[in-house]
Protein backbone atom coordinates (compact mmCIF):
# COMPACT_ATOMS: atom_id res chain seq x y z
CA UNK A 1 0.00 0.00 0.00
CA UNK A 2 2.64 2.17 0.52
CA UNK A 3 4.17 1.88 -2.55
CA UNK A 4 0.47 3.17 -4.17
CA UNK A 5 0.77 6.46 -1.88
CA UNK A 6 3.79 7.11 -3.12
CA UNK A 7 3.17 6.62 -6.82
CA UNK A 8 -0.22 9.35 -6.36
CA UNK A 9 2.40 11.39 -4.53
CA UNK A 10 4.74 11.87 -7.52
CA UNK A 11 1.77 12.21 -10.22
CA UNK A 12 0.27 14.79 -7.24
CA UNK A 13 -3.22 13.30 -6.90
CA UNK A 14 -5.00 12.51 -3.60
CA UNK A 15 -6.20 9.19 -2.81
CA UNK A 16 -9.74 10.58 -2.67
CA UNK A 17 -9.70 12.46 -5.43
CA UNK A 18 -8.63 9.15 -7.23
CA UNK A 19 -11.57 7.40 -5.60
CA UNK A 20 -13.57 9.61 -6.61
CA UNK A 21 -12.84 9.37 -10.18
CA UNK A 22 -12.72 5.54 -10.05
CA UNK A 23 -16.41 5.57 -9.06
CA UNK A 24 -17.29 7.90 -11.81
CA UNK A 25 -16.24 5.76 -14.84
CA UNK A 26 -17.66 2.69 -12.71
CA UNK A 27 -21.28 4.58 -12.97
CA UNK A 28 -20.38 5.11 -16.31
CA UNK A 29 -19.80 1.94 -17.43
CA UNK A 30 -22.67 0.74 -15.24
CA UNK A 31 -24.77 2.91 -17.08
CA UNK A 32 -23.08 1.69 -21.07
CA UNK A 33 -23.70 -1.74 -19.69
CA UNK A 34 -27.19 -1.45 -19.12
CA UNK A 35 -27.62 0.72 -22.22
CA UNK A 36 -26.42 -2.40 -24.55
CA UNK A 37 -27.84 -5.25 -22.55
CA UNK A 38 -24.26 -6.20 -21.27
CA UNK A 39 -24.92 -7.73 -17.32
CA UNK A 40 -21.92 -8.98 -16.93
CA UNK A 41 -20.12 -5.52 -17.02
CA UNK A 42 -22.34 -4.53 -14.96
CA UNK A 43 -22.14 -6.65 -12.48
CA UNK A 44 -18.43 -6.45 -12.71
CA UNK A 45 -18.09 -2.82 -12.22
CA UNK A 46 -20.87 -3.36 -9.32
CA UNK A 47 -18.38 -5.35 -7.43
CA UNK A 48 -15.80 -2.87 -7.74
CA UNK A 49 -17.55 0.37 -6.48
CA UNK A 50 -19.07 -2.63 -3.38
CA UNK A 51 -15.36 -3.19 -2.96
CA UNK A 52 -14.28 0.51 -3.43
CA UNK A 53 -16.83 1.17 -0.96
CA UNK A 54 -15.50 -1.12 1.77
CA UNK A 55 -19.05 -3.18 1.64
CA UNK A 56 -17.88 -6.49 0.43
CA UNK A 57 -18.64 -9.66 2.88
CA UNK A 58 -15.90 -11.03 4.63
CA UNK A 59 -14.96 -14.31 2.23
CA UNK A 60 -14.36 -15.92 5.73
CA UNK A 61 -17.36 -15.64 6.76
CA UNK A 62 -18.91 -17.52 3.67
CA UNK A 63 -16.11 -20.13 4.02
CA UNK A 64 -17.83 -21.18 7.90
CA UNK A 65 -19.57 -24.13 8.46
CA UNK A 66 -22.54 -23.50 10.54
CA UNK A 67 -23.29 -26.44 13.08
CA UNK A 68 -26.51 -26.99 14.17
Amino acid sequence: MDLIVQDFEEINIELPQMVAKLLVKLEQGMQKGLINNQSSSVAACARQIISLAGLAADSSYKNRVRKI
